[in-house]
């Protein structure tokens, strides 16, 4: 693999939104350059790297930190070193996100970031807590932390879900469930989808 290939792996190309891991190894000074449109960053590991963007106006600078989400709309994206790790990021251009109409929604814990055809929200959930049941919309799942939960539907099946911290995961279905956290832990995600 190139250096490149580090920096933008794509990691979901759907009708709905392209996701691609940004990730700079040591060495890889930059700058790399990328066009994007209807963009927002999403930070998954801290570091010291950052991401230029140009558009409309003068150029603004995102840090790459865990758990920070910037709207980056539309321009050139440049992705910089810093000095030491450089930390992860998802890009997530938003195409088409399905509207899941009638059905009511919750959005977490609070609402990060909304426009009128995308919504970013954290969930929060703490050890032996539960979210009663509650709806989803299609949405792409941004794991910050180890997530392990059991899942109860309305008709009463129950099923665990385990992902790593780090994992990015595309949900193409509404989905109505009551979630526990079975984990030792707090579980913390970043969610996108249609508000």
């Amino acid at each position: 693999m190139t250096p490149k290939d580090f920096v933008f792996e794509t990691i979901l190309d759907n009708e709905a939104l392209l996701a691609i891991d940004l990730r700079l190894p040591a060495g890889v000074t930059g700058p790399i350059k990328r066009p994007i449109r209807n963009a927002l960053l999403i930070g998954i590991e801290d570091g010291t790297g950052v991401v230029m963007v140009e558009g409309d106006g003068a150029p603004r600078f995102a840090p790459i930190a865990r758990g920070r989400v910037d709207w980056l709309g539309a321009g050139k994206l440049e992705v910089r070193q810093g000095h030491g790790f450089f930390g992860r990021a998802l890009l997530v251009e938003a195409r088409a996100l399905p509207y899941p109409g009638g059905i009511a929604r919750t959005f977490g814990d609070r609402v990060l970031f909304a426009r009128d055809e995308i919504c970013v929200y954290e969930e929060v959930i703490g050890p032996s807590q539960a979210r009663l049941m509650h709806n989803h919309g299609p949405r792409l799942v941004v794991c910050l932390t180890s997530l392990n939960t059991r899942n109860t539907l309305p008709d009463g099946e129950k099923f665990e879900v385990h992902r790593e911290a780090g994992s990015v995961t595309w949900i193409a279905r509404v989905v109505t469930h009551e979630v526990m956290n079975i984990g030792a832990e707090p579980f913390w995600c970043v969610v996108v989808e249609h508000p």
